[in-house]
């Protein structure tokens, strides 16, 4: 708590610096109660502020960090979110520092948001990014619009953040955390950047993208040694290795509108690296864990929303790598099947105050799907209660073996 205490300390020094900066943030209490272990699962308490000034000259700097205490582990943390400053010219937009571009037109899950790394999490329904330093360009023509983006220094997906899915990864989350992988070393050609075309086609937005960088998570290789008399591979003296993949990936996506439904696509065709299985000793087999071919992922959806005020979505989301929880192989050597889901969205305000809203991802192949429902009550402008659910259906499958969550939360705006 010592660590809130801080923040909220400078918040309020903030005027001392000028009445230029404007500032603001949310406050968060949350509690969640694991129905299946009958134990609170996390008590914790978050705080995200943002300090922002405009210049003169056209553009602004921004800052941002979040601290979290967390009551069961009685863990402080506070992060740098977001910190650059950005500058608008007459036709050009120029973004230094470190920052989350979002790009794609998708609900939630974006195959084209290549440049921040980003992890399905439950909780939020979608692939949530976080900031990277990246210097980021955009010039603006009659009829176009072009964006550049680099990142010196690449960052990857914490595994910590797959290690909510003990059902789906925990043995393969295990096992990459036990490797001591070493990232891309920081030399000019192993930046990663980016390219994006941005135009109207027939009163559609139309966006074609390029990506050259790394893989978010490692890529892993199984290895085994193979017994001289049988020539047969000894699953004894299995052990594995993990490396981070350059990929190249090129995308396209579109939105428009056929009458008053909202219509959107999304696509990328992603090329890995080729896994290094051949082995150096003869009496040695290596077989990938991972993707080894390239691979397509893409989004259809449409929303409406009803004269009754009930709003509805529906996106069929298509994975070439497998799992959209862990694109990992179960197996060593094992093909990847691609994956399909259908992700739906349901909305309806009963005043000003009252809200519902459910969302669902279901696995079109196996039949197992998570439902996740939400209520909010508004109690006064800036503080709202949410009472919100976790629980899933279908006996196995990818979204099997997970425990039912309750959820609380408060949180105030300010």
């Amino acid at each position: 708590m010592c660590a809130i205490a801080a923040i909220l300390l400078a918040c309020c020094s903030v005027p001392v610096l000028g009445a230029q900066f404007s500032t603001g943030g949310e406050l968060i209490q949350s509690l969640s109660y694991d129905v299946d272990k009958q134990a609170f699962a996390a008590i914790d308490t978050e705080l995200k502020l943002y300090l922002e000034r405009k210049h003169d000259f056209g553009g602004k700097l921004r800052l941002s960090v979040a601290a979290g205490h967390n009551a069961l582990t009685h863990k402080n943390e506070i992060l740098l979110d977001e910190a650059y400053v950005s500058l608008y010219l007459e036709d050009t937009d120029i973004v230094v520092g470190r920052q989350v571009i979002s790009w794609g037109t998708a609900d939630g899950i974006n195959p084209t948001s290549y440049i921040n790394p980003a992890g399905f999490s439950l909780s939020s329904t979608g692939l949530t990014g976080k900031p990277v330093l990246a210097a980021q360009a955009t010039y603006y023509a009659d009829s176009f619009d072009l964006t550049g983006v680099v990142v010196p220094v690449f960052v990857p997906l914490e595994l910590s953040d797959l290690s909510s899915f003990a059902g789906a990864a925990g043995p393969l989350t295990t096992i990459l955390s036990s490797l001591n992988m070493a990232l891309p070393e920081v030399k000019p050609e192993n930046m990663e950047w980016a390219l994006k075309l941005g135009t109207n086609v027939g009163g559609y937005d139309l966006h074609l993208s390029y990506f050259h960088g790394w893989e978010d998570l490692p890529a892993l290789i199984a290895k085994m040694n193979i017994d001289p008399v049988t020539l047969m591979p000894n699953p004894g003296s299995l052990t594995y290795e993990g490396l981070y993949r350059s990929v190249d990936k090129f995308g396209a996506a579109v939105a428009g509108a056929v009458k008053n439904i909202g219509v959107w696509a999304e696509a990328a065709y992603v090329s890995p690296a080729k896994l290094p299985l051949v082995p150096s000793n003869p009496l040695e087999v290596k077989l990938g864990l991972s993707p080894d071919e390239p691979y397509v992922q893409a989004v259809v959806g449409a929303d409406h929303t009803f004269d009754n005020g009930l709003y509805a979505e529906a996106q069929y989301l298509y994975n070439g790598s497998g799992s959209l929880l862990v694109s990992y192989s179960q197996n060593p050597g094992q093909k990847i099947e691609a994956e399909q889901y259908l992700m739906s969205r349901l909305a309806y305000s009963f005043d000003i105050d009252n809200s519902l809203e459910c969302v669902s991802i279901a696995n079109l192949q196996d039949g197992s799907a998570v439902v996740m429902p939400l209520y909010t009550r508004s109690l006064a402008r800036a503080t709202s209660l949410k009472l919100g659910a976790i629980f899933f259906v279908g006996g196995a499958g990818e979204f099997s073996g997970h425990s039912t969550h309750i959820t609380v939360m408060l949180k105030h705006s300010f």
